[in-house]
């Protein structure tokens, strides 16, 4: 069983005694989980020939960075690739626990469970209104160039169309990519998968609210 529970890490953000201590108080928000370690487990599990199957839980499993998941998506690719049978089984499953569970050679979700992917999105809050109208601060920003948008929050009420579209470049190729990803897995189209998930809105709406109720396809 490969059941990883906290953050998905590179690296560890608090040394080993504070972590430890982090246990024994219950506070479980800290839990983290290294990446190296999580890939030397389904490596582990690749090379015995003890195992014949493996199963994912992964609802305790905070995901990182795109990058960092594809790693352990890769490995779990191969992991199934190399003839032992991989089984994901989770009560609510993200968009980024999917991504690890889709490598899986058979999938099953909790009856009373979800799966939702959703796209991606990016949320700044801007504190031009709150600095200028409400505290009377002027902020001078000098910016050379047009996709200049870090400090932009402090003299503007919303995202710059520059922003806009800087964060809509990046955001779409990242998007594109895992679509690609869970279509291998899973052998999907991708454009298929992508329209499906642009109307999940209307499918919502049609099933009166009942995510669970909407038809499958």
């Amino acid at each position: 069983m490969i059941a990883p529970e906290g953050r998905l890490v590179e690296q560890f953000t608090a040394d080993p005694v504070t972590r430890a201590l982090a246990r024994v108080l219950g506070d479980r928000s800290a839990e983290e989980v290294q990446l190296r370690d999580l890939l030397r487990a389904i490596e582990a599990a690749k090379d015995d020939k003890h195992i014949e199957r493996v199963l994912l839980q992964l609802d305790k499993l905070q995901p990182g960075g795109l990058a960092s998941m594809r790693e352990v998506a890769k490995a779990l690719g191969e992991l199934r690739a190399s003839g032992k049978q991989v089984v994901a089984f989770g009560e609510n499953i993200d968009q980024g626990q999917y991504l690890l569970a889709a490598q899986a050679n058979e999938i099953y979700l909790d009856p009373m469970g979800s799966l939702l992917l959703e796209g991606l999105g990016r949320y700044r809050q801007y504190f031009r209104t709150g600095l200028q109208d409400k505290l009377g601060v002027d902020v001078h920003l000098f910016r050379v160039g047009e996709f200049k948008s870090a400090a932009e929050p402090y003299i503007l009420d919303a995202a710059s169309p520059e922003a806009k579209e800087a964060d809509l470049y990046w955001m779409s190729d990242v998007w594109q990519r895992y679509l690609a990803d869970i279509g291998a897995a899973r052998k999907l189209d991708p454009a298929q998968l992508a329209a499906q998930i642009d109307a999940l809105p209307e499918g919502i709406e049609a099933a009166g609210g009942d995510i669970a109720g909407m038809p499958r396809r």
